[in-house]
This record gives C-alpha cells, sequence and structure tokens, in this order.
C-alpha cells in the first residue's frame, strides 16, 4: 500500500476538521499498541477507500503518537490529492524523535517532493510569538513554527492564542517561497467599570474602600 500514485479526482473528499497539527514527542511502544487499527486502515486504503482509511490513520497517530503513523497519514493525504496537509505530517514525523520508516524517508519523501514540484507548490515559513500560537492558513491550523507548502499567490493567515490580539494579514507567496514572522501583542486587561448608584453625580470608581458605612 506504499506505493505512492494519486487517487482519482472522485476521492478527494476531506475527512472531519483536523486538530491543529503541533509538534508532540512519540509515546513508546506506540506503534505497537497501534498495529490493529493500522491493519484495518491499511485494508480500507487496499480497497481504495482512502478517505476512510485516513479517518483511521489520523485516529490512530492522536492516540498514539509516532512516526510511522505520521507517515501514513501523510501518505492517505497524499492519495486524496491534498499535498499541503501530506507535507505538514511528513515533517512532523521527522520532529517526533523516534525512527521514521525507510519507506517513508525514501518512497514517500521523493513521490511528495516530485509532485508539489511539478504543481509549482513553494513554502511558506511560519515564525511565531509566542510559539504556541495557532496558524490558520487556508484549512490547515498548525501550532507554532512550519513551512506550509501551497500554490503561489495571495495567501490569508489568521494568527491566535488565548490573552492575545489575534492577527490577521494577507501575504504574497512566490514561486521561490516566502518567510512570515508574527509577534502576537498581549490582550490589554479590561477597564475597570465605574461602581453607580442612582442619582445625578452618583458615580463611584472602583474599589470603594466603604468603611463600614454603606452607600446612601
Amino acid at each position: 500500500w506504499i506505493v505512492l500514485e494519486l487517487a482519482s479526482s472522485d476521492a478527494a473528499a476531506q475527512p472531519e476538521t483536523e486538530p491543529p497539527i503541533q509538534v508532540a514527542p512519540a509515546v513508546a511502544d506506540a506503534v505497537a499498541a497501534g498495529k490493529a487499527a493500522v491493519a484495518e486502515a491499511e485494508r480500507l486504503a487496499e480497497a481504495g477507500k482512502y478517505e476512510l482509511a485516513l479517518s483511521k490513520f489520523l485516529e490512530v497517530a492522536r492516540a498514539h503518537p509516532s512516526a510511522t503513523h505520521d507517515c501514513a497519514v501523510a501518505f492517505s493525504y497524499f492519495k486524496i490529492g491534498n499535498l499541503s496537509r501530506a507535507r505538514l505530517h511528513l515533517d512532523l514525523a521527522a520532529r517526533r524523535g523516534d525512527i521514521v520508516p525507510r519507506w517513508c524517508e525514501r518512497t514517500a519523501q521523493r513521490s511528495l517532493d516530485q509532485e508539489l514540484a511539478r504543481r509549482g507548490f513553494a513554502a511558506l515559513e511560519l515564525s511565531v510569538t509566542p510559539a504556541d500560537a495557532v496558524v490558520s492558513v487556508g484549512d490547515v491550523r498548525v501550532v507554532g513554527a512550519w513551512s506550509v507548502w501551497l500554490p503561489p499567490g495571495e495567501i490569508s493567515l489568521h494568527i491566535e492564542r488565548p490573552g492575545y490580539l489575534s492577527d490577521d494579514r494577507t501575504v504574497t507567496l512566490g514561486a521561490s517561497g516566502g518567510r512570515v514572522e508574527v509577534a502576537l501583542a498581549v490582550q490589554p486587561e479590561a477597564a475597570v467599570e465605574p461602581l453607580r448608584r442612582d442619582g445625578p453625580d452618583a458615580a463611584v470608581t472602583g474599589p470603594v474602600d466603604r468603611g463600614g458605612v454603606g452607600l446612601e
């Protein structure tokens, strides 16, 4: 099932929304723990049911993080024609910290790189502060610094993190690639609302020291 050829356009449907892609270390014995589920996903892929296989591989990769499972996800995205996500998951496999399967390093990487070049994709290098901000690029979401391979042209970005002001911008990605650096501004503290009582000129700024006496 590792023969990498793009499926027909009928197989271009996408699975449910994927959570943001982020780097996390591989879990010990992840490959053994996911063996049964991977076998099921492989049977789906061999039957040409790549969307179902992808959903199963994503499930396994989330439950049992490993480079092997990331490579399987990348393979499935490649088969349905989503080259951007395929490349991200190959890069994720390389950043897991465990052994990347030989077929993934050689066959998958070479086939994907050739297809990216054939279609004229270019790399958009993302650098964000804080490092755990979520970057949305089209239908792709990543956490932190990544290289996202996309067709050249106008690219819309949305960067966010709780406690910070979000950032929306459009950049032009050239055929040779590009780089974007974004530093989010800290969310200002909410302004203190004045305390009020009935009557004219009755505004009182808080906090108020009542001194044991209630307001009239």
